[in-house]
């Protein structure tokens, strides 16, 4: 599969484009640039997913949603879970698991 990757750079309007043969070079790539303050706009080939938790209802999520999207998720595909970290039995993370994600897609945990 292939990845077609597009992003800007801070705050302008012009958009880059790049095609990558690996998800494992894309995901290198977006690395790389966030010291240039690389946003990602779109990835085809893939969907971009966002997870966030906290461990308690009292705990908020908004730094962890704003940085998620700072990095190019949409708001809608961000998945968020308020309890324990001491499993992987948490309703949002077994919904990413079990019905969004497919082959190929990325997800971004903050």
């Amino acid at each position: 599969m292939r990845y077609k990757l597009t992003y800007v750079y801070g705050d302008s309007d012009q958009k880059f484009t790049q095609t990558f043969s690996s998800k494992v070079l894309m995901e290198s790539y977006i690395e790389t640039g966030k010291d240039k303050d690389l946003r990602v706009i779109n990835i085809e080939g893939s969907k971009l997913y966002g997870y966030a938790r906290v461990s308690s209802k009292e705990q908020n999520l908004d730094r962890q949603i704003e940085a998620l999207k700072e990095y190019g998720v949409n708001e809608r595909d961000i998945i968020t879970d308020k309890q324990s970290g001491k499993d992987f039995n948490r309703e949002g993370y077994k919904t990413l698991k079990e019905q969004l994600l497919r082959s190929g897609d990325v997800l971004v945990i903050k």
